[in-house]
């Protein structure tokens, strides 16, 4: 009898176990999700930016603007995320390729990115 009951006590600290790393996980989606909403409204603004100065450009003439330091801030946001995506798609349970950090479904033989082998048939 004390058997079955340390066996509902395990599987019962188990689910709750796994219910609060659900919760966690979910947690942690939410906050990235967050950040990555943040940065895709600050690129948006880099672009009306851009935009602007390309207006002025062309409806009043002179030197052409410098756009690279835009177009830097742009790329930086674009690698955070990216980077952000790759934590979400990890905490959902997929894998990184060990060669190109491409995003690996559980299950691909092969990194639809760059082709490398990760997993057996």
């Amino acid at each position: 009898m004390a058997d079955f009951f340390t066996k509902i006590g395990s599987a019962v600290t188990e689910a709750a176990n796994k219910a609060s790393q659900n919760v966690k996980d979910l947690s942690d989606q939410n906050k990235l999700n967050n950040e990555i909403g943040t940065l895709r409204a600050k690129k948006e603004k880099l672009l009306r930016d851009m935009g602007q100065l390309v207006y002025n450009f062309i409806k009043k003439g002179g030197e052409s603007p410098n756009y690279n330091a835009i177009i830097s801030q742009m790329d930086e946001i674009d690698a955070r995320i990216e980077e952000l995506e790759k934590k979400i798609a990890v905490i959902k349970g997929n894998g990184l390729c060990p060669c190109c950090n491409a995003v690996i479904a559980p299950g691909d033989i092969f990194c639809p990115n760059c082709g490398f082998r990760v997993g057996q048939p």
